[in-house]
């Protein structure tokens, strides 16, 4: 895990987060005028802030997290004869 790609994702998710939040602060943003092919902007904003909270998770979890198969593989490379249980 680098230090770096937690930095990015970190800035990512506090940039994600004042998107979330943007129309409860800028009345503005609070509106219908604003349309795109028909949907009112508070409809397709939302969209696309949840659609890109997803992207963020997934790629967040493939670049930062380790799976848990990952780890007993490496587990059982380390220590190829034993299983792992408590005797």
């Amino acid at each position: 895990m680098k230090k770096k790609n937690i930095a990015t994702y970190c800035i990512l998710f506090c940039v994600y987060w004042l998107f979330v939040f943007s129309p409860f602060i800028i009345p503005s943003l609070n509106s219908l005028t604003p349309t795109f092919l028909g949907m009112a902007f508070t409809f397709w904003y939302t969209h696309l802030v949840i659609i890109a909270g997803c992207l963020l998770v997934y790629f967040g979890s493939k670049k930062l997290w380790t799976s848990y198969d990952d780890s007993v593989a490496e587990y059982d490379k380390i220590n190829p004869g034993d299983s792992g249980a408590a005797e």
